[in-house]
Protein backbone atom coordinates (compact mmCIF):
# COMPACT_ATOMS: atom_id res chain seq x y z
CA UNK A 1 0.00 0.00 0.00
CA UNK A 2 1.45 3.32 -1.09
CA UNK A 3 1.96 6.07 1.49
CA UNK A 4 0.53 9.34 0.17
CA UNK A 5 0.83 12.71 1.90
CA UNK A 6 -2.27 14.84 1.43
CA UNK A 7 -1.64 18.59 1.33
CA UNK A 8 -3.46 20.76 3.82
CA UNK A 9 -3.95 24.36 2.77
CA UNK A 10 -3.40 27.06 5.38
CA UNK A 11 -6.80 28.25 6.64
CA UNK A 12 -5.89 31.92 6.40
CA UNK A 13 -6.68 34.82 8.68
CA UNK A 14 -9.75 33.38 10.45
CA UNK A 15 -7.82 30.21 11.37
CA UNK A 16 -10.78 27.93 10.59
CA UNK A 17 -9.25 24.55 9.83
CA UNK A 18 -12.50 22.68 9.09
CA UNK A 19 -12.98 23.54 5.36
CA UNK A 20 -9.34 22.83 4.57
CA UNK A 21 -9.36 19.63 6.57
CA UNK A 22 -12.54 18.54 4.77
CA UNK A 23 -10.85 19.18 1.42
CA UNK A 24 -7.92 17.00 2.52
CA UNK A 25 -10.23 14.19 3.66
CA UNK A 26 -12.03 14.33 0.32
CA UNK A 27 -8.72 13.75 -1.52
CA UNK A 28 -7.97 10.52 0.38
CA UNK A 29 -8.03 7.20 -1.48
CA UNK A 30 -8.71 3.99 0.49
CA UNK A 31 -6.23 2.09 -1.71
CA UNK A 32 -3.43 4.24 -0.28
CA UNK A 33 -2.29 4.97 3.25
CA UNK A 34 -3.12 8.67 3.44
CA UNK A 35 -1.29 10.98 5.85
CA UNK A 36 -2.60 14.49 6.53
CA UNK A 37 -0.02 16.59 8.35
CA UNK A 38 -1.03 19.67 10.29
CA UNK A 39 1.68 22.33 10.65
CA UNK A 40 2.24 23.16 14.33
CA UNK A 41 -0.18 26.06 14.72
CA UNK A 42 -3.24 27.22 16.64
CA UNK A 43 -6.45 26.52 14.69
CA UNK A 44 -10.15 27.21 15.19
CA UNK A 45 -12.87 24.72 14.31
CA UNK A 46 -16.21 26.04 13.03
CA UNK A 47 -18.35 23.00 12.22
CA UNK A 48 -17.28 19.39 11.62
CA UNK A 49 -14.82 17.69 9.27
CA UNK A 50 -16.15 14.27 8.23
CA UNK A 51 -13.96 11.43 7.04
CA UNK A 52 -15.51 8.46 5.21
CA UNK A 53 -12.29 7.01 3.78
CA UNK A 54 -10.27 4.11 5.17
CA UNK A 55 -6.52 4.31 5.82
CA UNK A 56 -6.25 7.93 6.90
CA UNK A 57 -3.82 9.27 9.49
CA UNK A 58 -4.28 12.80 10.81
CA UNK A 59 -1.50 14.22 12.95
CA UNK A 60 0.60 17.24 13.70
CA UNK A 61 3.83 17.31 11.71
CA UNK A 62 5.64 17.75 15.04
CA UNK A 63 5.17 14.91 17.51
CA UNK A 64 3.77 15.78 20.91
CA UNK A 65 6.00 15.67 23.94
CA UNK A 66 4.47 12.81 25.90
CA UNK A 67 5.92 11.71 29.21
CA UNK A 68 4.53 8.80 31.13
CA UNK A 69 5.67 6.63 33.99
CA UNK A 70 4.06 3.55 35.42
CA UNK A 71 2.77 4.08 38.92
CA UNK A 72 3.59 2.12 42.05
CA UNK A 73 1.22 0.90 44.72
CA UNK A 74 1.17 4.05 46.79
CA UNK A 75 -1.87 5.86 48.13
CA UNK A 76 -0.59 9.39 48.65
CA UNK A 77 -3.64 11.17 47.29
CA UNK A 78 -1.98 14.56 47.63
CA UNK A 79 0.80 13.58 45.22
CA UNK A 80 -0.74 12.59 41.90
CA UNK A 81 1.23 10.94 39.14
CA UNK A 82 3.16 13.40 37.01
CA UNK A 83 2.06 13.31 33.39
CA UNK A 84 2.62 15.50 30.38
CA UNK A 85 1.04 15.53 26.93
CA UNK A 86 2.04 18.68 25.04
CA UNK A 87 0.88 18.66 21.40
CA UNK A 88 2.21 21.38 19.13
CA UNK A 89 -1.09 21.68 17.21
CA UNK A 90 -4.23 23.07 18.83
CA UNK A 91 -7.71 22.71 17.31
CA UNK A 92 -10.39 24.40 19.37
CA UNK A 93 -13.84 25.92 19.34
CA UNK A 94 -13.97 29.69 19.32
CA UNK A 95 -15.51 31.22 22.45
CA UNK A 96 -17.75 33.34 20.21
CA UNK A 97 -19.40 30.21 18.74
CA UNK A 98 -22.92 29.70 20.08
CA UNK A 99 -23.59 26.75 22.36
CA UNK A 100 -26.65 25.84 20.28
CA UNK A 101 -24.53 25.25 17.18
CA UNK A 102 -22.33 22.77 19.08
CA UNK A 103 -25.01 20.50 20.55
CA UNK A 104 -24.19 16.84 19.72
CA UNK A 105 -21.55 18.07 17.23
CA UNK A 106 -17.98 16.78 16.99
CA UNK A 107 -14.88 18.49 15.59
CA UNK A 108 -13.93 15.37 13.62
CA UNK A 109 -16.27 12.55 12.64
CA UNK A 110 -15.12 9.24 11.15
CA UNK A 111 -17.87 7.22 9.46
CA UNK A 112 -16.68 3.90 8.03
CA UNK A 113 -19.41 1.35 8.91
CA UNK A 114 -17.27 -1.70 8.31
CA UNK A 115 -16.32 -4.77 10.32
CA UNK A 116 -12.88 -4.89 8.67
CA UNK A 117 -9.91 -2.69 9.72
CA UNK A 118 -10.52 0.98 8.97
CA UNK A 119 -6.93 2.24 9.32
CA UNK A 120 -7.92 5.49 11.04
CA UNK A 121 -5.37 7.16 13.31
CA UNK A 122 -5.38 10.57 14.99
CA UNK A 123 -2.37 11.76 16.98
CA UNK A 124 -0.42 14.67 18.44
CA UNK A 125 -3.24 17.24 18.53
CA UNK A 126 -4.67 19.32 21.38
CA UNK A 127 -8.49 19.35 21.01
CA UNK A 128 -10.47 21.92 23.02
CA UNK A 129 -14.08 22.95 23.26
CA UNK A 130 -15.27 26.21 24.79
CA UNK A 131 -14.36 26.91 28.40
CA UNK A 132 -16.97 25.17 30.60
CA UNK A 133 -19.30 26.89 33.00
CA UNK A 134 -18.86 26.06 36.67
CA UNK A 135 -22.32 27.15 37.83
CA UNK A 136 -24.89 26.40 35.12
CA UNK A 137 -27.04 23.27 35.42
CA UNK A 138 -27.97 21.67 32.10
CA UNK A 139 -30.34 19.05 33.54
CA UNK A 140 -32.27 21.58 35.61
CA UNK A 141 -32.25 24.20 32.85
CA UNK A 142 -30.34 26.74 34.95
CA UNK A 143 -28.30 29.07 32.72
CA UNK A 144 -24.64 29.77 33.30
CA UNK A 145 -24.30 32.85 35.49
CA UNK A 146 -20.62 33.01 34.61
CA UNK A 147 -21.48 33.23 30.90
CA UNK A 148 -19.34 30.23 30.00
CA UNK A 149 -20.26 27.18 27.93
CA UNK A 150 -22.89 24.52 28.66
CA UNK A 151 -22.64 22.96 25.19
CA UNK A 152 -23.04 19.17 25.17
CA UNK A 153 -20.54 18.46 22.40
CA UNK A 154 -17.84 15.98 21.31
CA UNK A 155 -14.22 16.08 20.28
CA UNK A 156 -13.85 13.03 18.00
CA UNK A 157 -16.58 10.62 16.95
CA UNK A 158 -16.01 7.13 15.50
CA UNK A 159 -18.96 5.42 13.78
CA UNK A 160 -18.42 1.83 12.68
CA UNK A 161 -14.63 2.02 12.77
CA UNK A 162 -12.52 -1.06 13.53
CA UNK A 163 -8.86 -0.82 14.61
CA UNK A 164 -8.96 2.96 15.00
CA UNK A 165 -6.20 4.62 17.07
CA UNK A 166 -5.89 7.84 19.06
CA UNK A 167 -2.60 8.70 20.76
CA UNK A 168 -0.55 11.60 22.13
CA UNK A 169 -3.56 13.90 22.07
CA UNK A 170 -5.04 16.14 24.72
CA UNK A 171 -8.79 16.71 25.16
CA UNK A 172 -10.34 19.49 27.22
CA UNK A 173 -13.81 20.92 27.99
CA UNK A 174 -16.14 18.84 25.78
CA UNK A 175 -19.60 18.63 27.33
CA UNK A 176 -20.70 15.14 26.32
CA UNK A 177 -17.53 13.17 25.53
CA UNK A 178 -14.02 13.92 24.33
CA UNK A 179 -14.15 10.70 22.27
CA UNK A 180 -17.38 8.88 21.43
CA UNK A 181 -17.43 5.47 19.75
CA UNK A 182 -20.39 3.69 18.11
CA UNK A 183 -19.40 0.14 17.20
CA UNK A 184 -20.84 -3.10 15.88
CA UNK A 185 -22.50 -5.35 18.49
CA UNK A 186 -20.22 -8.28 17.61
CA UNK A 187 -16.94 -6.93 16.17
CA UNK A 188 -15.27 -4.28 18.32
CA UNK A 189 -11.63 -3.18 18.03
CA UNK A 190 -10.00 0.15 18.79
CA UNK A 191 -7.11 1.64 20.74
CA UNK A 192 -6.85 4.89 22.72
CA UNK A 193 -3.50 5.26 24.49
CA UNK A 194 -1.12 7.82 25.98
CA UNK A 195 -3.57 10.72 25.82
CA UNK A 196 -4.55 13.21 28.50
CA UNK A 197 -8.19 14.15 29.24
CA UNK A 198 -8.88 17.33 31.23
CA UNK A 199 -12.35 18.25 32.54
CA UNK A 200 -14.60 17.11 29.72
CA UNK A 201 -17.81 18.14 31.47
CA UNK A 202 -20.02 21.22 31.55
CA UNK A 203 -21.81 22.84 34.46
CA UNK A 204 -22.35 21.59 37.99
CA UNK A 205 -24.21 18.48 36.77
CA UNK A 206 -21.72 17.48 34.08
CA UNK A 207 -24.67 17.92 31.66
CA UNK A 208 -25.72 14.43 32.74
CA UNK A 209 -22.79 13.23 30.62
CA UNK A 210 -19.26 14.52 31.17
CA UNK A 211 -17.28 11.62 29.71
CA UNK A 212 -13.68 11.33 28.69
CA UNK A 213 -14.57 8.32 26.50
CA UNK A 214 -18.07 6.93 25.83
CA UNK A 215 -18.77 3.76 23.84
CA UNK A 216 -21.86 1.87 22.75
CA UNK A 217 -22.77 -0.80 20.24
CA UNK A 218 -25.53 -0.70 17.67
CA UNK A 219 -27.68 -1.79 20.61
CA UNK A 220 -29.58 -4.36 18.54
CA UNK A 221 -28.03 -7.73 19.46
CA UNK A 222 -26.94 -9.29 22.74
CA UNK A 223 -23.72 -11.13 21.86
CA UNK A 224 -23.35 -14.22 24.06
CA UNK A 225 -19.59 -14.39 23.41
CA UNK A 226 -17.87 -12.24 26.03
CA UNK A 227 -14.46 -12.51 24.39
CA UNK A 228 -12.24 -11.95 27.44
CA UNK A 229 -8.61 -12.39 26.48
CA UNK A 230 -9.23 -11.36 22.86
CA UNK A 231 -8.77 -8.14 20.86
CA UNK A 232 -12.55 -7.67 20.61
CA UNK A 233 -12.73 -4.53 22.78
CA UNK A 234 -12.20 -0.80 22.73
CA UNK A 235 -8.85 -0.62 24.56
CA UNK A 236 -7.86 2.37 26.73
CA UNK A 237 -4.21 2.14 27.85
CA UNK A 238 -1.80 4.44 29.70
CA UNK A 239 -4.00 7.51 29.50
CA UNK A 240 -4.26 10.14 32.22
CA UNK A 241 -7.27 12.21 33.15
CA UNK A 242 -8.65 14.70 35.63
CA UNK A 243 -12.13 15.99 36.52
CA UNK A 244 -14.86 14.09 34.71
CA UNK A 245 -18.29 12.83 35.66
CA UNK A 246 -17.21 9.45 34.28
CA UNK A 247 -13.85 9.16 32.57
CA UNK A 248 -14.93 5.96 30.76
CA UNK A 249 -18.53 4.89 30.20
CA UNK A 250 -20.46 2.39 28.11
CA UNK A 251 -24.05 1.48 27.26
CA UNK A 252 -26.13 -0.38 24.68
CA UNK A 253 -23.94 -3.47 24.11
CA UNK A 254 -20.79 -1.41 24.56
CA UNK A 255 -17.43 -3.08 25.24
CA UNK A 256 -14.24 -1.63 26.66
CA UNK A 257 -11.01 -2.81 28.26
CA UNK A 258 -9.41 -0.06 30.37
CA UNK A 259 -5.98 -0.87 31.79
CA UNK A 260 -2.94 0.95 33.17
CA UNK A 261 -4.61 4.38 33.21
CA UNK A 262 -4.28 7.12 35.82
CA UNK A 263 -7.60 8.73 36.74
CA UNK A 264 -7.76 11.61 39.20
CA UNK A 265 -11.07 12.94 40.55
CA UNK A 266 -12.96 11.04 37.89
CA UNK A 267 -16.33 11.31 39.64
CA UNK A 268 -16.12 14.67 41.37
CA UNK A 269 -16.64 17.24 38.64
CA UNK A 270 -20.17 17.92 39.88
CA UNK A 271 -21.17 19.81 43.02
CA UNK A 272 -23.32 18.02 45.58
CA UNK A 273 -23.64 14.83 43.62
CA UNK A 274 -21.45 11.76 43.32
CA UNK A 275 -20.42 9.85 40.22
CA UNK A 276 -17.77 7.27 39.37
CA UNK A 277 -14.61 7.28 37.30
CA UNK A 278 -15.51 4.10 35.41
CA UNK A 279 -19.12 3.42 34.50
CA UNK A 280 -21.14 0.79 32.65
CA UNK A 281 -24.80 1.66 32.05
CA UNK A 282 -27.48 -0.92 32.69
CA UNK A 283 -30.40 -1.74 30.43
CA UNK A 284 -33.10 0.91 30.10
CA UNK A 285 -35.25 -1.05 27.65
CA UNK A 286 -36.54 1.99 25.80
CA UNK A 287 -36.06 1.43 22.04
CA UNK A 288 -33.66 -1.09 20.41
CA UNK A 289 -30.87 0.81 18.70
CA UNK A 290 -31.23 3.89 20.88
CA UNK A 291 -27.99 3.15 22.73
CA UNK A 292 -29.82 2.41 25.97
CA UNK A 293 -31.96 -0.64 25.29
CA UNK A 294 -29.44 -3.31 26.27
CA UNK A 295 -26.98 -2.80 29.11
CA UNK A 296 -23.26 -2.51 28.49
CA UNK A 297 -22.18 -5.92 27.30
CA UNK A 298 -18.62 -6.67 28.49
CA UNK A 299 -16.25 -4.52 30.55
CA UNK A 300 -12.69 -5.18 31.76
CA UNK A 301 -11.05 -2.69 34.16
CA UNK A 302 -7.61 -3.62 35.47
CA UNK A 303 -4.34 -2.21 36.78
CA UNK A 304 -5.58 1.37 36.88
CA UNK A 305 -4.80 3.93 39.54
CA UNK A 306 -7.96 5.83 40.54
CA UNK A 307 -7.35 8.59 43.06
CA UNK A 308 -9.96 10.96 44.45
CA UNK A 309 -8.59 13.93 46.36
CA UNK A 310 -11.87 15.79 46.92
CA UNK A 311 -15.25 15.35 48.50
CA UNK A 312 -18.01 15.58 45.97
CA UNK A 313 -18.67 19.22 46.84
CA UNK A 314 -15.18 19.99 45.56
CA UNK A 315 -13.41 20.58 48.87
CA UNK A 316 -10.23 18.61 49.61
CA UNK A 317 -10.41 15.41 51.65
CA UNK A 318 -9.00 16.57 54.96
CA UNK A 319 -10.35 14.37 57.77
CA UNK A 320 -13.47 16.50 58.06
CA UNK A 321 -16.60 14.39 58.40
CA UNK A 322 -18.81 17.35 57.53
CA UNK A 323 -18.39 16.52 53.86
CA UNK A 324 -19.25 13.46 51.81
CA UNK A 325 -17.00 11.13 49.88
CA UNK A 326 -17.46 10.08 46.28
CA UNK A 327 -19.61 6.96 46.54
CA UNK A 328 -17.62 4.58 44.30
CA UNK A 329 -14.72 4.59 41.86
CA UNK A 330 -16.03 1.84 39.55
CA UNK A 331 -19.70 0.98 38.98
CA UNK A 332 -20.51 -1.88 36.59
CA UNK A 333 -24.28 -2.21 36.37
CA UNK A 334 -25.55 -5.58 35.08
CA UNK A 335 -22.86 -6.22 32.49
CA UNK A 336 -20.44 -9.12 32.42
CA UNK A 337 -17.23 -7.75 33.90
CA UNK A 338 -13.68 -8.43 35.03
CA UNK A 339 -12.43 -5.80 37.50
CA UNK A 340 -9.11 -6.46 39.19
CA UNK A 341 -5.73 -5.19 40.41
CA UNK A 342 -6.86 -1.57 40.60
CA UNK A 343 -5.26 0.90 43.01
CA UNK A 344 -8.06 3.02 44.46
CA UNK A 345 -8.13 5.74 47.09
CA UNK A 346 -10.52 8.45 48.22
CA UNK A 347 -13.95 6.91 47.52
CA UNK A 348 -16.40 5.18 49.82
CA UNK A 349 -16.41 1.96 47.75
CA UNK A 350 -13.76 0.88 45.29
CA UNK A 351 -16.10 -1.22 43.14
CA UNK A 352 -19.88 -1.45 43.16
CA UNK A 353 -22.50 -3.42 41.22
CA UNK A 354 -26.17 -2.71 40.75
CA UNK A 355 -29.21 -2.62 38.50
CA UNK A 356 -30.06 0.42 36.38
CA UNK A 357 -33.87 0.58 36.39
CA UNK A 358 -35.06 -1.83 39.01
CA UNK A 359 -38.70 -0.84 38.63
CA UNK A 360 -39.07 -1.76 34.96
CA UNK A 361 -37.33 -5.14 34.83
CA UNK A 362 -38.41 -8.54 36.07
CA UNK A 363 -37.18 -9.38 39.55
CA UNK A 364 -37.46 -13.11 38.81
CA UNK A 365 -34.20 -15.01 38.32
CA UNK A 366 -32.48 -14.77 35.92
CA UNK A 367 -32.87 -11.07 35.18
CA UNK A 368 -32.55 -10.58 31.39
CA UNK A 369 -29.13 -9.48 30.11
CA UNK A 370 -27.71 -9.12 33.62
CA UNK A 371 -24.56 -10.75 34.98
CA UNK A 372 -25.36 -14.44 35.54
CA UNK A 373 -28.20 -14.38 33.00
CA UNK A 374 -26.68 -17.04 30.76
CA UNK A 375 -25.80 -19.40 33.61
CA UNK A 376 -29.29 -18.92 35.02
CA UNK A 377 -30.91 -19.90 31.72
CA UNK A 378 -28.77 -22.99 31.26
CA UNK A 379 -28.54 -24.18 34.85
CA UNK A 380 -31.36 -22.64 36.83
CA UNK A 381 -31.10 -20.97 40.23
CA UNK A 382 -29.90 -24.14 41.95
CA UNK A 383 -27.19 -24.93 39.39
CA UNK A 384 -25.80 -21.82 37.72
CA UNK A 385 -23.64 -23.87 35.35
CA UNK A 386 -20.29 -22.53 36.39
CA UNK A 387 -19.26 -19.10 35.17
CA UNK A 388 -21.25 -18.57 31.97
CA UNK A 389 -22.03 -14.88 31.85
CA UNK A 390 -20.84 -14.24 35.41
CA UNK A 391 -18.76 -11.27 36.59
CA UNK A 392 -15.54 -11.38 38.62
CA UNK A 393 -14.03 -8.80 40.97
CA UNK A 394 -10.75 -9.32 42.84
CA UNK A 395 -7.70 -7.63 44.30
CA UNK A 396 -9.04 -4.07 44.20
CA UNK A 397 -7.62 -1.96 47.01
CA UNK A 398 -9.52 0.70 48.90
CA UNK A 399 -8.24 3.47 51.16
CA UNK A 400 -9.89 6.64 52.37
CA UNK A 401 -7.79 9.41 53.90
CA UNK A 402 -10.64 10.65 56.06
CA UNK A 403 -10.88 9.93 59.78
CA UNK A 404 -14.53 10.94 59.98
CA UNK A 405 -16.07 9.22 56.97
CA UNK A 406 -13.22 6.83 56.32
CA UNK A 407 -12.82 4.91 59.57
CA UNK A 408 -14.63 1.61 59.12
CA UNK A 409 -16.36 3.10 56.10
CA UNK A 410 -14.30 2.24 53.04
CA UNK A 411 -14.98 -1.07 51.29
CA UNK A 412 -13.33 -2.68 48.29
CA UNK A 413 -16.65 -4.07 47.01
CA UNK A 414 -20.32 -3.23 47.48
CA UNK A 415 -23.49 -4.80 46.06
CA UNK A 416 -26.47 -2.44 45.87
CA UNK A 417 -28.89 -5.29 45.06
CA UNK A 418 -27.84 -8.27 47.20
CA UNK A 419 -31.21 -10.04 46.90
CA UNK A 420 -30.97 -10.09 43.08
CA UNK A 421 -27.24 -10.34 42.38
CA UNK A 422 -25.79 -13.20 44.43
CA UNK A 423 -22.16 -13.88 45.25
CA UNK A 424 -21.20 -17.30 43.92
CA UNK A 425 -24.08 -17.36 41.48
CA UNK A 426 -24.07 -14.15 39.43
CA UNK A 427 -20.70 -12.73 40.45
CA UNK A 428 -17.57 -13.93 42.21
CA UNK A 429 -14.90 -12.26 44.34
CA UNK A 430 -12.18 -14.54 43.00
CA UNK A 431 -9.78 -14.71 40.07
CA UNK A 432 -11.26 -16.84 37.24
CA UNK A 433 -7.77 -17.65 35.98
CA UNK A 434 -8.26 -16.29 32.47
CA UNK A 435 -5.52 -14.96 30.20
CA UNK A 436 -5.54 -11.22 29.53
CA UNK A 437 -5.09 -9.92 25.99
CA UNK A 438 -1.54 -8.83 25.13
CA UNK A 439 -0.35 -5.73 26.95
CA UNK A 440 0.84 -3.31 25.65
CA UNK A 441 -1.58 -3.56 22.73
CA UNK A 442 0.19 -4.76 19.54
CA UNK A 443 -1.08 -1.80 17.47
CA UNK A 444 0.82 0.76 19.54
CA UNK A 445 3.43 2.68 17.58
CA UNK A 446 5.53 3.33 20.68
CA UNK A 447 6.49 -0.34 20.73
CA UNK A 448 8.62 -0.03 17.59
CA UNK A 449 11.53 1.75 19.27
CA UNK A 450 12.21 2.00 23.00
CA UNK A 451 11.65 5.70 23.83
CA UNK A 452 14.74 7.53 25.08
CA UNK A 453 14.97 8.67 28.67
CA UNK A 454 14.66 12.44 28.76
CA UNK A 455 14.55 13.38 32.44
CA UNK A 456 13.83 12.24 35.96
CA UNK A 457 10.86 13.41 37.98
CA UNK A 458 11.18 13.80 41.71
CA UNK A 459 8.23 13.53 44.05
CA UNK A 460 8.14 13.80 47.80
CA UNK A 461 8.45 10.06 48.28
CA UNK A 462 10.25 8.65 45.26
CA UNK A 463 12.01 9.28 41.94
CA UNK A 464 10.47 8.29 38.61
CA UNK A 465 11.97 7.92 35.14
CA UNK A 466 9.97 9.30 32.24
CA UNK A 467 10.02 8.38 28.56
CA UNK A 468 8.78 10.22 25.54
CA UNK A 469 7.42 9.54 22.07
Amino acid sequence: MAIVYIPLVDPGTDGNIIPKLQDAYDLCNPLNYNIILLPPKYYYAYGTATNTCKNVELRCSTLAVNTWSDFTNDYLTGNPLTWSVVPQCVIRRNESTSDASLEAVSIIENIINSTSPCGIKISDIDFRSKIPSVNGNVTAGIPAADGLSLAVDYGIRFNGCVDYQVTRCKFSWFGDAAIIVKHDDYIVRGLIYKNHFEKNAKGVDGAGAGYGIAVSGLDLNYDTNAGFGTSNFNFFENNSSSMHRHWAAAGGCGRYNARHNYVENGGSVTNYSSSQSFDAHGGRFDTPGSGNYFPSRVISISNNKIITTKYYDGTPINNNNGHDLIERAIYTKECEARVYNNIIAGSRFSVAIGIENYGIISTAYPIPYTMGYESGISGGSGNPNGSAGDSYYWNNNCLVNDAGNGAGYAQAFYNFYPSNLLNGRDYHLTDPGETEYTYPHPLRDDLVVIPPIITTGIRTHQTRIFHTR
